[in-house]
């Protein structure tokens, strides 16, 4: 889950705000009953530390960025730092253990400012990820049925391990600046396509 903390000068409390754009997988959201899971959600509350346990990153999670891979590589990065409208599909890795794949329709898969995941549709597929194996610059997932929009493997006649997908970093991080904005980008292959991620927001947005 996303979030910040916030000084409420009123109160003279502080305040949690929970922003679950990113972060919780769409299966989940639809299993608790939220009308419209493909959105993101979003809540206040007091904060207390004992409510946000620390809990060690799931291996399948890159050390940097939200999960999020966007198709195309180096050259839809450039044309995303340039300003351009992301005409990207999406694989996304959700906190919770899902892997999601997002296919692009008229709304972008990615805010205004090309900054972050934008949460606006429902993903065409999705898989509980059910093991997870890291070699290297290597990231295998395993799950049980075929992902519709990616390239992965059939490894096994049946059971939990049906499938894998092969996520590699190319450790080829890219850093683009136009006029006082400055991008950054890191190349993957995932199921031998090229993706890239956002390790980090726009320099300008200061995070």
């Amino acid at each position: 889950m996303s979030g910040s903390i916030i000084n409420d000068s009123a109160s003279k409390t502080h305040n949690a705000f929970v922003n679950g754009q990113t972060g919780l997988s769409y299966a989940l959201k639809k299993r608790v009953g939220m009308k419209k899971p493909w959105t993101q959600l979003v809540f206040w509350q007091t904060y207390m530390l004992s409510r946000y346990p620390r809990v060690k990153k799931p291996a399948f999670m890159p050390a940097l960025g939200e999960g999020v891979f966007y198709t195309g590589g180096v050259k839809s990065f450039t044309n995303m730092a340039k300003r351009y409208k992301s005409s990207s599909s999406a694989l996304r890795l959700t906190s919770d253990g899902y892997v999601e794949f997002y296919q692009h329709r008229n709304q972008p898969l990615i805010t205004t400012y090309y900054e972050t995941f934008a949460y606006n549709q429902k993903p065409i597929s999705y898989a509980k990820i059910n093991h997870t194996l890291v070699k290297g610059s290597k990231t295998y997932l395993y799950y049980s049925h075929n992902l519709k929009g990616v390239n992965d493997q059939k490894v096994r006649k049946s059971g939990a391990y049906k499938y894998r997908l092969t996520i590699h970093n190319l450790h080829t991080p890219y850093r683009y600046t136009i006029h006082y904005d400055t991008a950054y980008g890191s190349m993957y292959t995932i199921g031998g396509h090229h993706f890239y991620s956002m390790p980090l927001k726009s320099e300008n947005s200061g995070e």
